[in-house]
């Protein structure tokens, strides 16, 4: 398990418009202490794309995360009976959210793969498709 202490180092000398992409893991080794684990990994999804995206891009998909959410709720509530996968797709957004700030798991492609796909089809019959 990766420790807090050097990513907050990292953090706090990060620019705002963030070091790059995939930078991270090549910064972690520079900013750990003797004593620390080999692991070389962010502790949380968030801490990894204000590093190397920026602040200002985290905020903005979190933005971009709590719209769609709301969204897909107003959608959820306007499909009456068949509100299930709209809803779904809104609680999967802030579980996604959520789980940002928690762990780093999901930026794996098993967990990208199996979110897209299941906001996709909560995306597909969050609307009406009435003739």
């Amino acid at each position: 398990r990766a420790t807090a202490a050097p990513a907050e180092r990292i953090l706090s000398d990060a620019k705002w418009v963030g070091t790059g992409a995939g930078t991270f893991e090549a910064l972690l080794p520079i900013y750990r202490d003797v004593d620390d684990a080999e692991r070389v990994a962010a502790p949380t999804a968030a801490a990894s794309i204000a590093t190397e995206m920026g602040r200002p891009f985290m905020w903005g998909l979190v933005i971009m995360a709590l719209i769609g959410a709301a969204s897909l709720f107003r959608r959820a509530l306007m499909r009456g009976r068949e509100y299930v996968y709209a809803g779904i797709g809104a609680a999967l957004i802030v579980a996604m959210l959520v789980a940002s700030l928690a762990n780093a798991g999901i930026l794996d492609l098993a967990a990208s793969v199996l979110t897209s796909m299941a906001l996709g089809l909560a995306l597909a019959q969050s609307r009406t498709w009435s003739v």
